[in-house]
């Protein structure tokens, strides 16, 4: 069965790598897999194609994925977070030898790797990760992260230049907004290529990392270095509306390799 004869619920891009979930919750990738971001095909499958599939062995459906720049990380139905390929940098969640890669899918290791993790949004930079989970009980969002940290791109002082295991977040803010200083109760969250954003629950935006060229929107105040801010700040300029006379219900951000988007729905 060739792509075009596929059902896909999500879809992902890496820097040379794709991959997609279909609707029968399997995961397939295409693309450069040197580093083992992607899946070999089967051996009946190699003779016409280069895609390959893979499905957690208890019969789990995956619902999400997202890719890095040499890795690819997957969610299924229960919170459990997949990853595969490379781990220079720790972005596969595992405390092993960082030169290590995987051949094909393994859970994280900690809670983002067991049933019920609450885990229900993931996203990745080129070599670092986002997860969100809620907890069932009070709705309260939680921010993990993971992986390459050297331009802070996960908002934390860290020992190393990367962290190996996923990590609770907790961004703090570090410009004011409307004069409150403090913890931010995030609602979602999105990946640069070395950079992290997150919104809260009032429709700001926070990012942190990378800002070379200015995708970070944060000015020039409390910059510690012109090419990266190694902590959460809000971005700067006028909030994010939806054109009259519509009322929006719903903002929209993504960030690219060193630019980012919003829109109000």
């Amino acid at each position: 069965m060739g792509l075009s004869d596929e059902c896909f619920v999500d879809v992902a891009a890496g820097l040379f790598h794709s991959a997609a979930i279909t609707k029968q919750g399997e995961l397939l990738t295409w693309g450069c897999g040197r580093f083992g971001q992607c899946l070999c095909p089967t051996k009946v499958e190699s003779a016409v194609s280069t895609v390959g599939r893979w499905h957690p062995a208890d019969g789990s459906k995956l619902v999400q994925v997202a890719c890095g720049r040499r890795h690819t990380i997957a969610l299924d139905e229960h919170g459990r977070v997949w990853t595969l390929g490379d781990n220079k940098y720790g972005q596969l969640g595992h405390s092993v030898d960082s030169t290590i890669s995987n051949a094909e899918p393994q859970l994280v290791e900690g809670p983002l790797g067991r049933v019920n993790s609450g885990c229900f949004a993931i996203c990745s930079g080129w070599s670092h990760i986002l997860a969100l989970t809620r907890d069932k009980d009070s709705g309260e969002v939680t921010l993990l992260g993971w992986g390459r940290n050297d331009k802070g791109q996960l908002g934390i002082k860290s020992a190393q230049s990367y962290v190996p295991l996923p990590r609770v977040l907790k961004p703090l803010l570090a410009s004011k907004i409307d004069g409150n200083e403090g913890a931010i109760l995030i609602q979602s969250a999105c990946c640069g290529a070395e950079s992290s954003h997150v919104l809260d629950m009032d429709d700001n935006l926070f990012s942190t990392g990378w800002n070379e060229h200015g995708n970070l929107a944060i000015g020039l105040e409390g910059v510690i270095c012109s090419d990266y801010c190694p902590s959460w700040m809000a971005t700067s300029g006028v909030r994010v509306v939806a054109p009259p006379p519509s009322k929006s219900e719903r903002m929209l951000f993504a960030a690219g390799g060193a630019h980012m988007i919003t829109m109000a729905t």
